[in-house]
């Protein structure tokens, strides 16, 4: 009979910390670093994981999964062996919160990954690391650093919003993709699923462009309406057939 008790205790304490852990009690808080500062960024020889999440703003089930992605902040790796990006959608938008991270671009982006794969179906909050579904989440860890050999891939500022972007690995038949991020904005939520909670966003995309790669090529990074105190900018490059991509490099802007 004890020993029931203690089996019936334990999955109830491990039940307990799961549902906890979904709705971001364990997660830490993201620390706004003071020194963030524009710089030449510089990956490793080995590949970066790249870590996706498509959110919405009006997507009651997203904040938990925003929230580890703004834990990443605080993450020593960041930008050496990994580096997230949040794509808002704007699909949940008719609930009634109009999210203004949202673009139809985006939406866009996570249906032509959903295309690769063969899926029918697009939700939120979802997860890609690496161009491929990641399906983990709440029990989430940061991928370990990768041992595959790709080759280095820099961006050095030139100008107010230029970079020369450089790698050293194969450079044919690549897109360069290239976007600005917005960390520690708040909305206050008024309408819709998360109505009354003041969410804050990390690494949300407010904008991403593609182009043909051609090593030693410039490219401006766009301005945004969306001012934040802390902006950074993200550089991958990928397959344009499959979408995967094979190095990134971020960091402040």
């Amino acid at each position: 009979m004890n020993a029931n008790r203690i089996i019936i205790s334990f999955l109830f304490l491990t039940l307990l910390g799961l549902i906890l852990n979904q709705r971001g009690f364990f997660i830490p808080n993201p620390v706004m670093a003071s020194e963030c500062k524009r710089e030449a960024l510089k990956s490793s020889k080995f590949k970066t994981h790249l870590i996706e999440l498509y959110t919405s703003e009006g997507c009651s089930s997203c904040p938990p999964a925003e929230k580890w992605i703004a834990s990443l902040r605080n993450n020593k790796n960041l930008g050496k062996t990994f580096f997230p990006l949040a794509f808002h959608v704007e699909y949940w938008d008719y609930i009634g919160w109009k999210d203004r991270f949202a673009k139809k671009q985006f939406s866009d982006r996570q249906r032509k990954y959903a295309s690769h794969w063969n899926s029918k179906n697009i939700y939120t909050p979802e997860f890609v690391k690496d161009g491929k579904e990641w399906r983990s989440f709440p029990i989430r860890k940061v991928p370990n650093a990768s041992k595959i050999k790709v080759g280095e891939l820099t961006a050095t500022p030139i100008g107010k919003r230029s970079y020369k972007i450089s790698f050293t690995g194969t450079s044919k038949n690549l897109n360069l993709n290239y976007s600005l991020l917005a960390n520690g904005i708040t909305s206050k939520v008024t309408r819709g699923e998360n109505r009354g909670r003041n969410l804050k966003q990390f690494f949300a995309v407010l904008n991403h462009s593609k182009r043909p790669f051609k090593n030693g090529m410039v490219v401006d990074v766009p301005t945004s309406q969306i001012a934040s105190k802390e902006q950074m900018v993200a550089f991958w490059l990928d397959s344009p057939k499959t979408m995967e991509p094979l190095q990134v490099v971020g960091g402040c802007f």
